[in-house]
């Protein structure tokens, strides 16, 4: 069973759209999984909650619309629904040193397993 929902937050837009598009280009993600950018909503310090909150509320009207409701369902956005929240981070922190310009979720892994033998957290994350 995968993925119903993947919400991508980071500190801009633009950063959080990158990283969506990013993992619809390189297929890293079945395409009946929904896939949503979500800004932070403030600059407040880590550990506010306001970016998961966010992404929550993000999420739940997505699933509600997706499943043809104009307000938030509560059965439509959670009944038998695995969502993955991913916070990215800002753009100065959590770089790859490899590659100083992704994130370093996508930075690769010296690990093997059921997926590619050169996978990045968030492959080893989508895959779980």
């Amino acid at each position: 069973m995968g993925w119903t929902c993947i919400a991508v937050t980071a500190p801009s837009a633009e950063q959080a759209l990158a990283i969506k598009e990013e993992l619809l280009r390189a297929k890293l993600v079945p395409p009946a999984t929904l896939v949503l950018a979500v800004p932070d909503p403030t600059d407040e310090p880590f550990g506010s909650g306001s970016a998961t909150l966010n992404a929550i509320l993000h999420v739940a009207e997505a699933l509600s619309a997706r499943a043809g409701f104009s307000t938030i369902n509560s059965e439509a956005s959670t009944a038998q629904q695995r969502t993955l929240v991913l916070h990215v981070g800002s753009a100065s922190r959590g770089r790859c040193s490899a590659h100083p310009c992704l994130p370093k979720a996508f930075c690769s892994l010296p690990v093997r397993g059921s997926f590619d033998p050169y996978a990045s957290l968030i492959d080893a994350t989508l895959v779980t």
